[in-house]
């Protein structure tokens, strides 16, 4: 996000130089100030935009254009009123808690401004490869970090007062992504937020695995099951995960729920009896 802050900012520059008659030199603590101000309100607006514009798209194409051929027969979706009232409590819970997220968020793009990330500019500075590299790294290590965090949100000292708003619903929806409490959605952000305080990455690199992240977030709520096999932690993981509580944590891939022994296979979990809120439980 830094280098979308690094645009934005001489335009702030320009418009206190033209209407306020202040000059900003770079580099002085009222440059730093500028970069905090455009940096929260690019995460508080941006942020509100990304999730409803994206969730919007997701559940219109899947939950009503197309909801015949994707939740076709018994679809355990609840009712076309319910997913309406569930709808609105998920924004709800998602827009107040963006200026939060915001707020925690921004220092950390300070601390890049101030040259304490090793973010650079240049594709070639550390060669092609290096590239792909960084961001096989960047997927590990999120996938790991978040992996532990998430597993920790669930206990009994954080998952009240923390996350349960998240799991409000068992059967979610695009907008359920991003429907966190403020601290929630900045603790599971954080691994993205420290990975260039340990590792070079390039800017816009950075800035797009930041965006891809964040569809990811919306794709594995759209309950549609794209991939049926155990490496990914696909949508129909993470389903399994709202709709049961105890499994699959992970954000990508199922690697850390293996060695940390919460993963289970997402049809055995609705077709065991001995798992509570399965479907021959239920039956």
């Amino acid at each position: 996000m830094e280098v979308i802050i690094e645009s934005a900012v001489p335009y702030l520059h320009e418009g206190l130089r033209r209407f306020a008659d202040v000059e900003i030199e770079v580099g002085s603590n009222a440059d730093t100030l500028c970069h905090l101000v455009t940096g929260y309100f690019l995460y508080l607006f941006g942020g509100m935009f990304f999730y409803l514009f994206f969730a919007s798209i997701s559940y219109y194409y899947y939950f009503v254009l197309y909801r015949s051929y994707y939740f076709p027969g018994k679809n355990h979706l609840p009712s076309d009123e319910a997913l309406r009232n569930q709808i609105r409590t998920e924004i709800g819970i998602a827009l107040p808690s963006i200026p939060g997220m915001a707020l925690l968020t921004v220092p950390f793009n300070v601390l890049a401004h101030l040259g304490y990330t090793y973010t650079y500019r240049r594709l070639d500075e550390y060669g092609y490869p290096y590239v792909v590299f960084s961001i096989l790294m960047f997927l590990f290590f999120s996938d790991m970090t978040i992996y532990w965090i998430h597993r920790g949100l669930h206990s009994k000292a954080l998952y009240k007062n923390v996350h349960k708003a998240h799991h409000t619903f068992r059967v979610v929806t695009p907008f359920s992504s991003h429907a966190f409490s403020a601290l929630d959605g900045w603790s599971q952000s954080t691994p993205y937020l420290v990975f260039p305080f340990i590792l070079p990455i390039h800017n816009w690199t950075l800035f797009a695995l930041y965006i891809g992240v964040n569809l990811w977030t919306v794709a594995i709520h759209d309950r549609i099951p794209y991939y049926k096999g155990s490496i990914v932690n696909s949508t129909m993981h993470h389903d399994a995960h709202h709709r049961f509580f105890f499994y699959n944590y992970g954000q990508y891939f199922s690697m850390w729920d293996k060695i940390g022994g919460s993963y289970r296979d997402p049809a055995d979990l609705i077709a065991d009896p001995s798992i509570k809120g399965s479907i021959k439980a239920a039956a």
